[in-house]
């Protein structure tokens, strides 16, 4: 419950601050401040301070609730799935302690998987980050190539890029963009969606579902048509490299390493930098559908490849630890099929079903995010259509 609510606020906000955008309240303010502005209310406030001190207060509330007395181990343990309490409790059956553990924010933080991930996981996360970069460039171009036979208008993109400097140095400015395209996006978007959303659902609905819903929910925050699909796909990617590392900071890696590429060759093509012609030198390479395809398809399978191994790694190590010498059970399939098998194996299945009022939130908050998102593939339509 406390999930979707405070969901629904970040995205209402969101919305409301890119209306602010459309009418312009920005470039009255100025255009490198102006997008200084956005990016802090809309990823500091609105993506990182909202769900972390929402989610604080939202447990430090349930901290103050004494539990009934008498209450039996099962209501109890019914009562937390709900995001009912933080109180210990003995599981002997009636005995509820009234020691309350105080939330705070790293401890939050820590529970959404923000923990230490150790080299090997930061380093082949900055190589799934790589890999994500060529491979958004293959999945946004089919969809692009998509948009422009239906006749769309691609809205010219504002923000920061290698063309404007605000008035400071082309050096400053591309530093500029790293923070604001980069590095809060990466990390602010990560809290929201990899954070709240993927942890908060994922004892509800199970993981696997987690995973789809905070995707999609993560291409829709977006707002508009052009990056739904690319950046739904990608959240998935991430989300299972987050799950199967058992750290979101893989997660933030990737998606900064994704949008400090793509800012880089921005600002490198502008200024003559180092790697200027390469998404015109990308495109001759691939400008043939069969060796486009098979691309897109083989950077896939590394990727999955590499988020398969991690998967598979951890679910040996619980195994080896409970095992007792039993034999451990590896699935011979392969991808996301065995990724699948080794995440939901550490999660318990017995869910407790959604209330009305949790399904009712959790549609509204999709129904919002297409319509608005649907809203921006009609407007940029041709008339005839």
């Amino acid at each position: 419950m406390a999930t979707c609510i405070i969901y629904i606020v970040i995205l209402l906000t969101f919305v409301l601050l890119r209306i602010a955008g459309s009418l312009g309240i920005y470039e009255k303010i100025g255009g490198l401040a102006g997008d200084i502005l956005f990016s802090f209310l809309s990823q500091i406030v609105i993506m990182l301070v909202i769900p972390i001190f929402g989610f604080w207060f939202y447990k430090r509330m349930q901290a103050k609730k004494t539990p009934r007395q008498g209450m039996t181990f099962a209501e109890f343990a019914a009562q937390q799935e709900r995001g009912g309490t933080l109180y210990n409790y003995s599981p002997d059956g009636s005995v509820i302690a009234s020691e309350a553990k105080q939330p705070n924010c790293l401890g939050i933080l820590r529970s959404w998987g923000f923990n230490n991930p150790g080299a090997k996981v930061i380093g082949f996360a900055f190589l799934l980050g790589l890999l994500l970069f060529f491979f958004n460039i293959f999945v946004s171009g089919f969809f692009h190539t998509f948009l422009s036979l239906l006749g769309y208008r691609f809205p010219v993109s504002g923000g920061v890029d290698g063309g404007e400097s605000g008035g400071i140095s082309v050096a400053a400015a591309f530093f500029v963009g790293l923070l604001l395209i980069a590095v809060l996006p990466g990390l602010c978007e990560e809290v929201s969606h990899r954070g709240l959303l993927l942890n908060g659902l994922a004892s509800r609905i199970g993981i696997m579902r987690a995973v789809v819903l905070s995707s999609v929910m993560f291409g829709l925050m977006h707002l508009n048509i052009v990056q739904v699909f690319y950046a739904t796909i990608l959240g998935f990617l991430m989300a299972l490299a987050a799950l199967a590392t058992r750290s979101i900071w893989t997660a933030v890696i990737m998606h900064f390493m994704n949008n400090a590429l793509a800012t880089y060759f921005s600002f490198a093509g502008a200024n003559g930098w180092f790697g200027a012609n390469f998404f015109i030198g990308f495109g001759s390479i691939f400008n043939n559908l069969i060796l486009y395809l098979v691309a897109t398809v083989l950077l896939y399978f590394v990727l999955m490849a590499i988020i398969h191994a991690f998967a598979r790694e951890n679910y040996v190590k619980d195994r080896l630890k409970s095992s007792d010498g039993n034999t451990i059970v590896v699935p011979r399939t392969k991808g996301l099929a065995a990724v699948k098998y080794y995440l939901t194996a550490q999660h318990p299945q017995n869910h407790q079903p959604l209330r009305p009022l949790e399904k009712t939130l959790l549609c509204g908050i999709i129904f919002l995010g297409v319509v608005i998102t649907g809203m921006t593939l009609v407007w940029g339509l041709p008339p005839w259509f």
